[in-house]
């Protein structure tokens, strides 16, 4: 399991949780449709990427103005930004796959210290809260 974080303009605009850390795996699976069906609909690729950019441009401004974004428009924007990267009219280090770790290993020594200091963090913040409670009382 991969997270796949995607940047615009130097502005981090979304991440998926993806299987492989292939972008051609990605754009087979997303972005392929949607130049198929432009090319469908008569839609030339030069028309096509002015579409996908602009698209990708307004979700910019609407991550920069703080405006909620639907899922499925993020989902939309992977489509557009991956059809584009293809097509090579943008950048392509615009991404990163980062690996996921398995939280659940038990046997990994890191992931029992991590339990035991949030078991030790636990115990010293009831405690406080306990001394607090007394005072005011």
């Amino acid at each position: 399991m991969y997270k796949l974080y995607l940047w615009h303009k130097n502005e981090r605009m979304c991440k998926f949780n993806v299987l492989d850390n292939d972008p051609d795996k990605v754009y087979d699976c997303y972005s392929k449709k949607l130049i198929i069906n432009g090319f469908k609909n008569n839609i030339d690729v030069k028309k096509q990427v002015l579409i996908m950019k602009k698209l990708m441009d307004e979700l910019y401004q609407q991550k920069i103005n703080c405006q909620k974004i639907r899922a499925s428009d993020l989902l939309m924007f992977l489509s557009c930004f991956f059809a584009v990267r293809k097509l090579d009219e943008m950048d392509t280090d615009n991404f990163i796959f980062l690996k996921v770790k398995n939280k659940n290993n038990k046997n990994s020594k890191i992931c029992g210290s991590k339990l035991s200091l949030e078991k030790e963090r636990d115990t010293i913040h009831t405690k406080k809260r306990v001394r607090i409670k007394t005072v005011i009382m």
